[in-house]
């Protein structure tokens, strides 16, 4: 029998998917499934207090809320609950 040679990997380095948008980047390590995302359409009051860094940072992400690399996971917390509490007040005028 003869055996085929394996095929070369297509992927170079610059092509392998960014694992950090898999895994969170606070050193946890949950076997749970990622939050689903919420849109600023979406918005209503969340409690934070039990998202990951991660999970924050992803959310801030797809609200376009700026931050320092090296925030806190309690400075996104804050940064988050003060656009939603924007947001409410702007509904409810």
């Amino acid at each position: 029998m003869s055996r085929k040679a394996a095929a070369p990997s297509l992927l170079t380095s610059s092509d392998a998917v960014d694992q950090s948008v898999f895994s969170p980047m606070d050193g946890s390590h949950s076997a749970s499934p990622r939050r689903p995302l919420i849109r600023e359409s979406e918005e209503r009051y969340i409690f934070y207090g039990n998202w990951s860094r991660s999970e924050l940072i992803d959310q801030a992400a797809v609200l376009g809320i700026e931050f320092a690399p090296d925030i806190s996971r309690e400075g996104l917390i804050q940064l988050l609950e003060s656009r939603n509490a924007t947001i409410a007040r702007r509904r409810f005028r």
